[in-house]
Order: C-alpha cells, then sequence, then structure tokens
C-alpha cells in the first residue's frame, strides 16, 4: 500500500471516529440534561413533600391545640355539671329537710315555763311563784296561754305541804294538758327558765313542774324533751 493511500483511509476513519465521538458526546448531554431535569424534579418534589409535611406538622399542632381546648372545655363543663348536681343534691337535702322539719312541727310542740318568785317582806311564813305558760303552733311565736300559782305556807305540817305540793302538780299538769291534750302529739319540747334560789324558786317547785310533765308523758305517751335554764 502507498503512502498517500495510508494517510487517505486513515482520515475516513478518524473522521468515523469523530462522528462516533460526536454522537456519544450528544447522546451523554442529553442524558444529562435528562438526568438535572429529573434530579431538579425530584428536589421540587422532596421540597413540596417537605411543604406539605410542615403544612400537615401544622394542621396536627392546631388539632391538638383544639383537642386540649375541648379538654380544658369539657372539664370545665364537667366542673360546672358536678356544681349543679352538688347544688341539686343540697337543694333537694334543704328541701326534703324542711319538709321533714314541718312533718316533725306537726308532730310536736313546744311549750315555754316562766317561773318568777314573789316574796312579801311582810309575810315572812310565806311566798308565791308564778309559772307562766307560753306556747304556740308549728314555729309561730309563743304567745302566754296560762297562769299556775305555786303557793308555799312554811306553817304548814309535812303532811299539809305534801297534799299542798300534790294539788300544785295536778294544777300544772291540767295547764300542760289543756295545751297538748287535744293534739296528735309525738313530742313536746318544754323549756323552764326559773331563778333558783331558797327564797325564791325552790326545788319543791321544780319537782313538781317535772312530776307534772312526767304525768304528761306517762298518760298521753308523748316523749317530752326538757331544757332546764337557770338565770
Amino acid at each position: 500500500m502507498k503512502k498517500r493511500d495510508l494517510v487517505l483511509d486513515f482520515t475516513s476513519l478518524l473522521d468515523v471516529i469523530m462522528i462516533i465521538l460526536f454522537i456519544v458526546m450528544s447522546t451523554m448531554g442529553q442524558a444529562s440534561s435528562d438526568v438535572q431535569k429529573e434530579a431538579q424534579a425530584q428536589v421540587e418534589d422532596n421540597a413540596e413533600m417537605q411543604q406539605k409535611l410542615k403544612d400537615s406538622q401544622h394542621d396536627l399542632m392546631d388539632l391538638q391545640n383544639e383537642y386540649a381546648e375541648m379538654v380544658a372545655n369539657n372539664g370545665e363543663l364537667q366542673k360546672q355539671l358536678e356544681d349543679l348536681l352538688e347544688e341539686r343534691e343540697l337543694y333537694k337535702m334543704d328541701v326534703d329537710e324542711m319538709l321533714l322539719y314541718e312533718e316533725l312541727m306537726k308532730k310536736s310542740k313546744k311549750i315555754t315555763l316562766i317561773c318568777k318568785p314573789y316574796i312579801n317582806p311582810n309575810k315572812s311564813d310565806s311566798n308565791e311563784v308564778e309559772v307562766t305558760v307560753y306556747s304556740g303552733d308549728n314555729g309561730e311565736e309563743q304567745e302566754a296561754l296560762d297562769v299556775v300559782t305555786f303557793t308555799h305556807n312554811f306553817n304548814l305540817s309535812r303532811e299539809e305541804r305534801s297534799e299542798k305540793n300534790a294539788q300544785m302538780r295536778e294544777n300544772m299538769y291540767r295547764s300542760l294538758e289543756n295545751i297538748i291534750g287535744d293534739k296528735d302529739l309525738e313530742r313536746v319540747f318544754i323549756t323552764i327558765e326559773y331563778t333558783y334560789g331558797d327564797k325564791g324558786f325552790s326545788k319543791i317547785d321544780l319537782d313538781n313542774i317535772m312530776g307534772a310533765v312526767e304525768d304528761i308523758e306517762r298518760n298521753y305517751s308523748i316523749t317530752c324533751y326538757i331544757d332546764k335554764i337557770k338565770q
């Protein structure tokens, strides 16, 4: 082969190689461009996903705040409900107690005995005690209904004094009986206010009142509650 022919063949081969390289380079460039576009699209997708994730997290926080607020409101409503139920129970209890009190008052009677001794300085052998009997219905203001007088004569014999005390006890009993005898009662609250002393209201006077109350309890099957107030 001649040298000229060899150069021509080599040139043709070089052209072919250059064409192949150009095609390869073009293909690689296009592929690189496609890869960059895909990468950019992926980056954009990732950014969009991150934004969506942030939005989702923000929405979740809002939901959590709303839930916490609902829980707080529910707790407040629960507290209000409990307060209302408690008030209802207290009201019901007050009503029940009031009804019970009214029912008890219908079956009860209150009597107050005010004992006032009278000593005559000109008569050293005797004295008197006036027992004013007060009473009222169903918690009303009490009014004076009767006066029982205890008289003591120190010149009487023991037997005469015993008879006199029995008569005073009977007088006290009749006064109490006039107040409760025609009533459907279960209990009587009796308050005795007195001044105790040898020259005033004596133990004998108190015994006469207590004896009359015991007779009322026994004859009328009524429970008497006695409150003795010593002045």
